[in-house]
């Protein structure tokens, strides 16, 4: 149950062997970053099973003085190949019940070999992007999640494997009618073959370019899902993607061009309905 605010820095920072850690009641507010975890380089040790819950994040700084190329509520990563060491995976975190509001760059991010872990029931509103999973995390669950009002998405897994998008509102707008965020939820393969990622029951609305992108992300299942276009052009975009499971999802389009675009090749959409 505490206050920290006005820093230009890091509030809380975790790193090395800490396990097992509780992040709980807590009002951060005017800062660089709320709380950042990441292994140690010089040892290669990480950290394990940090909840972070009940919290509340608002205003943090658009740069910091100190040079640090992130700024927003939560990021958790793990670097232990940076020195040379095995990049041991950092497991078993849960983020949720947070609230995140004008966190700048973000809300919250994994990143690294960030695994086995779940980002649950926060609500987050406006920021650059909402829920970011990026550089081989695994077999993480982003559920029950509120995004609104995020500049350039709403949730992202980029370079991941087998995460699970279940259950999660994604608003492009805030206070008004006018979408804001760019894309809704994007699943990104990169280098990763296949992603076999799980985007299942969500409701993305209110996007300036797609409600959903699935780019190079093979083996994803897009399941019973509800894409609502009031001011942007497509509700879902599959690029350079194959054997995706596309099935009944309820797509509604009232301004855009498109319902389901396909680009490029490799594309093989099974099972549409809805």
């Amino acid at each position: 149950n505490c206050e920290l605010k006005n820093s230009e820095g890091l509030l809380v920072h975790v790193r090395g062997l800490s396990s097992d850690g509780q992040i709980s009641d807590n009002i951060f507010e005017d800062f660089h970053i709320g709380v950042f975890g990441d292994g140690n380089d010089i040892s290669g040790q990480t950290y394990h099973r940090l909840t972070i819950e009940n919290n509340t994040f608002r205003n943090s700084w658009g740069n910091s003085p100190d040079g640090q190329d992130y700024f927003g509520g939560v990021k958790l990563q793990s670097e232990g190949a940076q020195a040379g060491f095995p990049n041991i995976p950092s497991r078993g975190h849960i983020v949720t019940n947070n609230t995140f509001y004008n966190t700048s760059q973000m809300g919250i991010e994994f990143w690294g070999s960030i695994v086995d872990s779940v980002i649950s029931s926060n609500t987050i509103e406006l920021t650059q992007f909402g829920i970011s999973l990026a550089n081989k995390s695994k077999n993480i669950t982003v559920s029950n999640n509120s995004v609104r009002g995020c500049s350039l998405y709403g949730i992202e897994t980029a370079d991941s494997i087998g995460t699970t998008i279940i259950g999660n509102v994604v608003d492009g707008t805030s206070g008004n009618d006018v979408p804001f965020v760019y894309d809704g939820i994007i699943v990104n393969g990169i280098s990763v073959t296949p992603s076999l990622a799980n985007v299942i029951g969500n409701v993305v609305k209110n996007c300036r370019h797609a409600c959903m992108m699935n780019y190079s992300a093979d083996g994803s299942n897009i399941i019973g899902n509800t894409f609502i276009q009031s001011g942007g052009n497509i509700n879902f975009y599959n690029q350079a993607s194959s054997h995706i499971n596309f099935s009944n999802n309820v797509l509604t389009n009232r301004t855009g061009t498109y319902f389901i675009m396909l680009d490029a090749d490799r594309n093989n959409l099974v099972n549409t309905s809805g």
